[in-house]
């Protein structure tokens, strides 16, 4: 590890209902991935061209996926399996080390609750999936 790598350890994910006013803490939180930026790319190169040439086109901020350790009786569990389908307001804290552009807020429909995986020697996990409608704002918090 370099010695300006950061650890993940200690991020918060958050959920708001109602516009952004209030949020909730998801918790159970174990793995998450924020999903890769990408643009559409469009071809430009008319019959003369010597070589292919592009322009970008619309950005697609990806998925958030994580995987939490299911409390099926947890308040903020059940409002995830309630919600798929809904557009929500999400707040993703990075660790209290990271000093600068440590808050990613953004909306996001619940896309998925689930699979539920049930080890036999381990604990009860889910995967949930956002996928990001519009784009994510990175600010100190």
């Amino acid at each position: 590890m370099s010695d300006s790598a950061q650890p993940s350890r200690g991020i918060t994910l958050e959920y708001s209902t109602d516009g952004g006013n209030t949020y909730d803490e998801l918790g159970e939180v174990r793995d998450s991935e924020l999903g890769a930026k990408t643009s559409t790319v469009h071809d430009t190169d008319d019959h003369k061209a010597g070589a292919m040439t592009y322009v970008g086109g619309v950005v697609d901020e990806g998925e958030m996926n994580w995987q939490v350790n299911l409390l099926p009786d947890n308040a903020h569990h059940k409002a995830m399996r309630s919600n798929v389908g809904s557009k929500l307001d999400w707040r993703l804290t990075l660790p209290s080390a990271i000093t600068a552009d440590n808050q990613a807020t953004f909306k996001g429909v619940l896309k998925g609750f689930g699979p539920v995986t049930l080890d036999k020697d381990g604990v009860i996990r889910a995967d949930i999936s956002v996928k990001i409608s519009g784009t994510v704002t990175w600010a100190t918090a």
